[in-house]
């Protein structure tokens, strides 16, 4: 059984039952290049009908996860994150970390000038 749903009559549109919906919106999303919800909404509804249409779209949309990994924000927050120098002694494999404020290298030349690195044994005897 088919139904046609007019509101243009020069251009009737199919009523998509409930159980083939999703179906519909993973071949027109999906299968095809992962569309926004704009496009996705415009290309099924020039041939099809089905209830809250654009509400589910969105949804759907929202939902997918490739589109999620792809869309990820460029510019988010690094929230504590901070740079580390770290200087290891040659001889001894002694390993010296400093949090420094920014990577450029006038910066870690000057600031690698200003530490004065001596490696101090102490030995105990009793």
């Amino acid at each position: 059984m088919l139904i046609v749903y007019r509101r243009d009559p020069s251009h009737p549109k199919f009523v998509v039952p409930e159980a083939m919906v999703r179906s519909l919106l993973r071949i027109h999303h999906d299968e095809v290049a992962h569309c926004g919800a704009k496009k996705t909404f415009y290309g099924l509804s020039a041939n099809y009908w089905f209830k809250s249409m654009r509400r589910r779209i969105k949804r759907y949309i929202e939902n997918c996860v490739t589109c999620i990994m792809s869309n990820v924000s460029s510019n988010t927050n690094e929230g504590e994150l901070q740079h580390i120098m770290v200087v290891v002694d040659s001889f001894t494999r002694f390993t010296w970390l400093f949090v420094v404020k920014s990577t450029t290298t006038k910066f870690l030349e000057k600031h690698s000038k200003t530490y004065f690195f001596l490696s101090i044994h102490f030995y105990f005897s009793t």
